[in-house]
């Protein structure tokens, strides 16, 4: 059976089990403000750029707006999926009955959380899997000998519940992300340093108006890289259009930004991703990704109408400008 152990690790001998998760607490804790803050900054300054492209009203407070909409989605969520609690740090630790040594499985999507528990002191990477060699400088033996040490703590079926105790950074998001949305002096500094810069956010935009043009593509690997092509030299052009964002914005009572030149700026790069799009190909073969859809005449031809139909809305006098996301 095959066994890949990529997040496993151990302890310094001797190490006290109930101190070191002490320790690890003091050493996430922060790590997980920070991430959290960078998702609820990004969330507002997304409310906010929408609205003012749109000609809408702005959230009462863009801020908790993002915290409420990040609550409901975490709720809809189920436990395990992928949504749920994206900044998640938990651990698993296990003694070796032979050596006496700790052995800790450590689970974190986040490589800040990663990169952190591997410079802790008492911390030493101690992976194993049997499905492809040893690293390069493991001899034969280490690395049989780590194989021994991770089915002795893991035998069986291998479930870390079972032989292992687990720890969890945080029981859920709510109370840490609540106490960073509502700020004792308006608006929590971690928030302020965790904003998106100007170029992220014109990213963002330019992104979100050419996948509206190219969402009727059959080919999803080739829209990707079309949507790619070029963008950071028309974002570089689009960022300096774009107001900072204050602590008065995320709060709800900051000025709307005039964003008559973004929106055009926007309208000109979508009507000309529109026309490359339309573009015939240098040959006759399509080109075929994994991810290709073989459509009928009638499909492709109904597609082809679709992107024409945004194109004559997107462009011209008066546009509208392109089409945000939906909230």
């Amino acid at each position: 059976m095959s066994t890949t152990i990529h997040n496993g690790y151990i302890l310094s001998p001797g190490t006290d089990v109930f101190a070191f998760v002490d320790r690890v607490r003091a050493v996430m804790n922060p790590v997980r403000d920070r991430l959290d803050a960078k998702v609820l900054a990004e969330a507002a300054v997304r409310l906010i750029d929408d609205a003012d492209l749109a000609g809408a009203a702005r959230p009462k407070s863009p801020l908790a707006k993002a915290f409420m909409e990040f609550d409901e989605q975490q709720h809809k969520a189920g436990k395990g999926s992928w949504e749920h609690d994206p900044n998640r740090f938990e651990m698993s630790l296990g003694q070796d009955a032979k050596t006496g040594r700790v052995l800790v499985l450590v689970r974190a999507e986040r490589p800040e959380f990663r990169d952190a528990f591997a410079a802790m002191d008492e911390v030493a990477e101690y992976a194993y899997w049997n499905n492809a060699d040893q690293p390069e400088g493991i001899t034969e033996s280490e690395w049989r000998q780590r194989k021994d040490a991770w089915n002795r703590v893991l035998p069986g079926a291998g479930v870390p519940a079972d032989t292992m105790l687990d720890m969890r950074l945080r029981v859920d998001h709510f109370v840490g992300m609540l106490t960073l949305a509502q700020h004792k002096d308006g608006v929590h500094p971690l928030i302020l340093d965790t904003l998106p810069t100007r170029e992220q956010r014109a990213r963002r935009l330019l992104r979100a108006a050419r996948y509206r043009v190219a969402r009727d593509s059959d080919d999803l690997w080739g829209m990707m890289r079309t949507v790619e092509r070029g963008l950071p030299e028309v974002a570089a052009d689009l960022a300096p259009l774009l107001s900072d964002i204050t602590a008065a914005d995320l709060t709800g009572s900051g000025t709307p930004a005039d964003a008559t030149q973004v929106v055009s700026l926007l309208a000109q790069d979508a009507k000309a991703f529109a026309v490359h799009e339309q573009a015939p190909p240098h040959n006759d073969a399509p080109v075929r990704t994994p991810f290709s859809k073989t459509l009928t005449a009638d499909e492709k031809a109904a597609a082809a109408s679709r992107r024409q139909a945004r194109t004559a809305s997107s462009g011209g006098e008066g546009a509208a400008g392109p089409h945000l996301p939906s909230e």
